[in-house]
This record gives C-alpha cells, sequence and structure tokens, in this order.
C-alpha cells in the first residue's frame, strides 16, 4: 500500500506541504510568478493537485536515495503513472539508467546552490517515454526550522517536448 493516500479533502490535498514548496520557491526565485496565491487554502491546494498545465513535483531525501512525496496531475499524466505507483518510486527513475549519475550530481548541485532554473533534461515516463521539459525550476524546500527536507521541480506542459 501507498505510504500517502491521493490528494483529497482528508488531507486538505496536502496544503502544509504545498506551502512549503510554495515558500521556498517564493524565496529562492523572487521574480517568478508562485505557485500558490498569497495566503493560500483548501481551494488553492485542491487546484495545485488537479492542475492540467503546471507540473510541481516533490521528493523528499531518505534513505537510501530520494523518493517522491507529492506529484500533480500534470504530472501522473506526463509521467504516464498513478499516484500510488509514483510515490512509491524513487525519484531517480525519471531519468534513464545512463543519465542516473548526471541527474545525481545536479540533484546534489541544486541541494548546496539553492536552486537552478531554466534548465532541460531529458526524462523518462514509467511507460518508457522519453521527453524534455524546457524552462524548469528545481529548487530546495525547507522546512519552518530552515532544514532542507527536499527538493520541487515545476514546469509547463506546454514546454514539453516529447521525444
Amino acid at each position: 500500500s501507498c505510504r500517502f493516500a491521493p490528494p483529497g479533502p482528508s488531507n486538505d490535498y496536502y496544503l502544509r506541504h504545498v506551502r512549503l514548496i510554495d515558500a521556498s520557491f517564493r524565496r529562492l526565485m523572487p521574480g517568478r510568478k508562485p505557485i500558490l496565491p498569497n495566503s493560500p487554502t483548501v481551494e488553492d491546494a485542491r487546484a495545485l493537485a488537479m492542475d492540467t498545465e503546471r507540473v510541481v513535483i516533490s521528493h523528499a531525501f531518505e534513505h537510501p536515495e530520494p523518493r517522491y512525496n507529492y506529484v500533480n496531475s500534470a504530472g501522473l499524466d506526463i509521467f504516464e503513472s498513478v499516484w500510488e505507483e509514483f510515490l512509491e518510486m524513487p525519484s531517480s527513475r525519471s531519468a534513464e539508467p545512463q543519465l542516473r549519475s548526471d541527474r545525481e550530481k545536479f540533484i546534489m548541485e541544486v541541494k548546496e546552490n539553492g536552486f537552478a532554473e531554466g534548465f532541460s533534461v531529458v526524462r523518462i515516463s514509467l511507460k518508457g517515454r522519453r521527453f524534455r521539459p524546457h524552462d524548469a525550476c528545481l529548487w530546495n524546500i525547507t522546512n519552518d526550522d530552515g532544514d532542507i527536507t527536499g527538493q520541487a521541480v515545476l514546469f509547463l506542459r506546454s514546454k514539453v517536448e516529447l521525444l
């Protein structure tokens, strides 16, 4: 069984988590349009969960490797997956096997620097379809104590090139 239930009324559509994603994004990339409105509500979290254009995905730094802990509808669609399957997967599986060490280096660089924006890397869906999101952002998620707990990515479906 999955570690996390899909976003819904019983978990406030992960409002607490998406607030951290948004707050970290705003702090690190103040020039970009925020992910959520100011003072986000459960309805805003629901809208993000159901969004079909903005892909928002996060992973937590767990041992032995990062694992996904949030994905919205656009993310599930582009990765050709469902919530339960996606959240059981180590995030390294989003890259092709021969590119996983490059991905790991990039993740660590972002962990050190705080964020990367405007990047474009090839990813692979769970069904093996290759795609390249353009103008993506990856940034560290910090908790209320300032500890880095994971990272999130944002890109637009309209800026995805299918390979």
